[in-house]
């Protein structure tokens, strides 16, 4: 049967189109969008509706922020997922891994390096704590410690910090 013009299509539908009495245009949104308003429509005798349809983004992170596990931001039909200070994003692009920040070995001259993904240790994710060995101080242990500053010499003996040997720190 012919199809009966009536009026001017729609938002979303296409140049020209022609709607049979009774039916109305299928409008779709984009993904992160979601459709909101009145379809356009034909009624039965032939009066065309234009509708009020319209694509608003959807705010993935109202819902369990958007499946992240760190900060959910969002963004027009889109969403991204970021850690904190000590983590990183995870291949997921949800979850977020502790960062071991000892695996760029940030502690100096023999010294011990722990951090959160230490076991057994109370360190907050993002730090670094360095433990050093005799003779060294400083927070990655860089700096050589003058025993001499004690005066350990009894007997008007004389005092010379050496670190000749690398690695040995004596006086």
């Amino acid at each position: 049967s012919p199809r009966s013009r009536c009026g001017p299509p729609g938002p979303g539908c296409a140049p020209g189109a022609s709607l049979d009495p009774g039916a109305s245009c299928t409008l779709t949104c984009s993904a992160g969008f979601t459709l909101s308003g009145q379809q356009p429509s034909c009624s039965a005798d032939s009066v065309f509706s234009a509708g009020s349809i319209r694509c608003t983004d959807t705010n993935e992170c109202s819902t369990n922020n958007g499946g992240c596990e760190g900060q959910c931001a969002n963004t027009p039909g889109s969403f991204s997922c970021s850690c904190g200070v000590g983590f990183s994003l995870n291949a997921d692009g949800a979850a977020c891994d502790d960062v071991d920040e000892c695996a760029a070995v940030p502690c100096m001259n023999g010294a011990a390096c722990a951090d959160s993904t230490t076991p057994g240790s109370s360190i907050a994710a993002g730090v670094f704590q360095c433990t050093c060995v005799a003779g060294f101080e400083g927070s990655t242990c860089q700096n050589d410690k003058d025993e001499c500053t004690s005066t350990p010499c009894e007997n008007a003996g004389f005092c010379t910090d050496d670190f000749s040997v690398v690695g040995i720190d004596a006086y």
